[in-house]
């Protein structure tokens, strides 16, 4: 004689089948999208500043970005951590995504680059500030921007 045990369909699976159907139907759009978007690098030239809270104290950062023999480079500044201009190790501009490691403070800016409406400006920089396992958002605005 032959046992059947019949499988039991409980609400946890439902809830990995919902998630693992969303992220099959979520992936291609966030490829097609960011594929689609290019960015000139000409626009992120300058100096992108954001308020940073690291142990409850209050820091401001600076990035200046700047194109160096053809090469996009950035510089952090921040008196709070005692950085005048330390380099990026590298930097790298990805469609929308935006990503500058800073090995010297073990440190990174990973986030996505926003545009205006008419998509040929960037205007903030919305990322996430990595350090010593930390994760703190932080919100880059252009220096002319961020003093108004």
């Amino acid at each position: 004689m032959l046992n059947y045990t019949k499988l039991k369909y409980t609400d946890g699976m439902k809830l990995n089948s919902i998630a693992i159907t969303l992220l099959l139907m979520l992936s291609p759009i966030a490829t097609i999208a960011n594929g689609q978007v290019s960015v000139d690098s000409s626009t992120l030239i300058g100096t992108w500043e954001s308020s940073l809270t690291i142990n409850r104290e209050q820091l401001r950062i600076a990035l200046t970005l700047e194109i160096e023999q053809g090469e996009l480079q950035a510089k952090l500044i921040s008196d709070g951590l005692g950085v005048f201009g330390l380099p990026a190790d590298s930097i790298e501009v990805d469609g929308l995504r935006f990503n500058a490691k800073f090995s010297r403070l073990g440190a990174e800016v990973s986030g996505w680059l926003r545009l205006n409406d008419e998509k040929d400006q960037v205007i903030r920089i919305d990322a996430d500030w990595f350090q010593d396992a930390e994760l703190v958002p932080v919100v880059l605005l252009p220096v002319s921007a961020a003093n108004h």
